[in-house]
């Protein structure tokens, strides 16, 4: 929640807070948002010390691994040794996937939603078709629209509409323009089995997490298979392993909306993180 819009209600909001199913009574939540981003990050549109102008469209690429490296950073100058759980959806679900890997001994259980370890070349395709919409506005002005005192309307206007084929949301304007190619980029980079020859089993192998994934039966976008393939990875590593598939009609947008069965499974699972704390403690 931003402190100066107190109507304003945090991310995922039917699903932290005091008696919810990710409890705040029990649990300190820590929700960072990714650098890049248009809402409480540096970002594109911010000042560009070494010119004096918004970043723009000279604003790096970043990755998914690059966003857990600087939570990574945070979480350790909070002086925290160890976290209870990691817990992501769609996009967040692949930054809990690469916190598991690349920071294993951090996390005690990692839960992974409506995500992948890698997008289809479909997904990849819608993504960049939405960012050549952005691109081709007259009004972008190749990334530098702020100078110009406009907004590539049009554009994000045919991203919203790409998305809504693939998921619920419209909120493509929503976004800063550029913020929305770095984070579609993001998505089309992520693929850690990438360094492991395309073995997924291999690039998990390092994990020390318990995991839990969920995933929904209408989602085409990260389809239920997604995340059976990375059950069947971790299973083959002998990890400790949950998996839920729910019949929800929402598609892919189901991770954040409100949902009986699925709330009660994540309540589930974090009374059961509770009591493995209480029996460490």
């Amino acid at each position: 929640m931003y402190a100066d819009e107190p109507n304003n209600v945090g991310w995922w909001d039917n699903m932290v807070g005091p008696g919810k199913s990710l409890d705040t009574d029990r649990f300190f939540v820590i929700g960072i948002n990714n650098l890049g981003s248009c809402f409480g990050s540096t970002g594109p549109m911010h000042t560009n010390p070494a010119t004096g102008k918004p970043y723009g469209a000279d604003f790096p690429v970043v990755t998914v691994e690059d966003w857990v490296n600087a939570q990574a950073r945070l979480i350790e100058a909070l002086g925290i040794t160890q976290l209870a759980a990691v817990m992501g959806g769609s996009l967040g679900g692949m930054q809990a996937l690469a916190w598991s890997t690349l920071y294993p001994d951090w996390l005690r259980h990692c839960i992974v939603i409506a995500s992948t370890d890698k997008l289809s070349t479909q997904n990849i395709a819608f993504n960049d078709v939405a960012r050549q919409a952005i691109l081709t506005d007259p009004d972008f002005h190749g990334g530098d629209f702020y100078a110009h005192g406009v907004v590539p309307k049009r554009g994000l206007r045919v991203a919203r509409m790409i998305g809504h084929i693939t998921y619920l949301s419209n909120d493509a304007e929503y976004f800063d323009a550029n913020t929305y190619l770095l984070i579609t980029k993001a998505l089309d980079y992520f693929d850690p089995a990438a360094a492991h020859d395309g073995d997924l089993t291999r690039a998990l192998a390092g994990t020390k997490a318990k995991f839990l994934l969920a995933s929904f039966t209408t989602d085409w976008r990260f389809s239920p298979e997604c995340s059976r393939n990375i059950v069947q990875a971790l299973i083959k590593n002998r990890r400790d392993v949950s998996y839920a598939e729910i019949d929800a009609p929402h598609g892919h947008d189901a991770f954040l909306l409100e949902d009986e069965r699925y709330h009660r499974l994540i309540a589930a699972y974090y009374d059961r993180i509770w009591q493995d704390l209480g029996r460490k403690a």
